[in-house]
């Protein structure tokens, strides 16, 4: 069931955003003890992820458990892999705000914020940041994954 804006904004980012940026790094060591390839469980975790927010945000998506969306989100999460294992970086913050950059472009390019650019400024501000912050919760443990054995 979804939420109204406060309300996802509440339990997206605040809660589910919250702890996993604080417990990152031992929820991460906790699934990298799963028997699998770190990128296999980035897309596993950032796919389960992704689950997540389109239930909780989910009017665009239709309210389903498993949305249209999510094939798109799992190709999202797949260039984003792709550019984190060619790339140097090293960064935590870096590697979290290029997701969520990727869904900015995307959520306006493609998706249900097309329109916003046009209504108004300060909506397409809010909206950005909204957009900004809600994908890169999405990769939060799955950066934090690959990035450890990087160091």
């Amino acid at each position: 069931m979804g939420l109204d804006l406060i309300g996802s904004t509440i339990v997206w980012i605040m809660l589910i955003g919250g702890i996993s940026f604080l417990f990152r790094k031992k929820i991460s060591s906790f699934i990298r003890k799963i028997p699998l390839p770190n990128s296999l469980l980035f897309l596993i975790v950032g796919t389960v992820y992704s689950i997540f927010e389109e239930n909780i945000n989910c009017p665009p998506a239709g309210c389903v458990l498993i949305p249209f969306t999510i094939p798109i989100f799992i190709l999202f999460l797949m260039i984003h892999l792709i550019i984190l294992k060619i790339s140097r970086i090293k960064n935590f913050y870096h590697g979290v705000l290029i997701f969520g950059l990727i869904g900015w472009v995307a959520e306006f390019a493609l998706g249900s914020h097309k329109e916003v650019l046009w209504s108004s400024p300060i909506v397409a501000i809010i909206m950005s940041i909204w957009t900004i912050f809600t994908y890169s919760i999405i990769v939060i443990i799955p950066v934090t994954i690959l990035l450890e054995n990087k160091k």
